[in-house]
C-alpha cells in the first residue's frame, strides 16, 4: 500500500511541490481554504508547468 498524498496550502511556491512529487509522493493535495477547493498536482502538471 502507498503513503498517503500530504495535503499542502495553495500559497505553496511550485518548487517546494517539484521537490515533493520528485521524491516519494506521485502527486500532492492542494487545498484552498480561502474557496474550500482541493486539487491534486501530478508530476505531469508539474512538469508542464516548468516547461512554460
Amino acid at each position: 500500500m502507498s503513503n498517503a498524498l500530504p495535503f499542502v496550502d495553495i500559497t505553496t511556491p511550485v518548487d517546494t511541490l517539484a521537490k515533493m512529487v520528485a521524491g516519494e509522493y506521485e502527486a500532492v493535495l492542494v487545498k484552498d481554504f480561502k474557496r474550500d477547493k482541493n486539487y491534486i498536482i501530478t508530476r505531469s502538471d508539474l512538469a508542464d508547468i516548468m516547461i512554460r
